[in-house]
């Protein structure tokens, strides 16, 4: 059986993809304020990120026009700007190619050939 990620070590994972579920949470066009940002990563993680933490995102995001913002009645809600689509698209493909080497060197065969070219690295001959 599988040891869970000890949640602290979780939450910082989830942390570091913040600005991808961000984005990708504001695809299809689909606007959304903070607190439902957080509600999101809670419910599909059960996580709860503080509101700093995800606000200092969202106006990283905004100043890098990956994101816009604007204010209804009571809240500000954020939206993808083209270059957030755009800058979708080259995360997700980045993304597979990690997926896929990490695929690659969780086989126990390639795990071993990982290491050895490592060895060889370190102390060549």
């Amino acid at each position: 059986m599988e040891k869970p990620l000890p949640s602290k070590r979780r939450k910082g994972f989830i942390r570091s993809l913040l600005d991808l579920l961000i984005l990708v949470g504001l695809g299809n066009d689909c606007s959304q304020s903070a607190y439902d940002i957080i509600l999101f990563i809670h419910k599909k993680f059960d996580i709860l990120l503080s509101s700093g933490t995800v606000y200092a995102n969202l106006y990283r995001l905004e100043r890098n026009g990956l994101i816009n913002a604007k204010w209804t009645e009571r809240k500000r809600i954020y939206a993808l700007t083209e270059n957030g689509k755009r800058a979708i698209d080259g995360i997700m493909d980045d993304y597979e190619k990690i997926h896929n080497l990490m695929t690659t060197l969780r086989e126990p065969r390639n795990q071993s050939e990982y290491a050895q070219n490592l060895k060889k690295k370190k102390n060549p001959t």
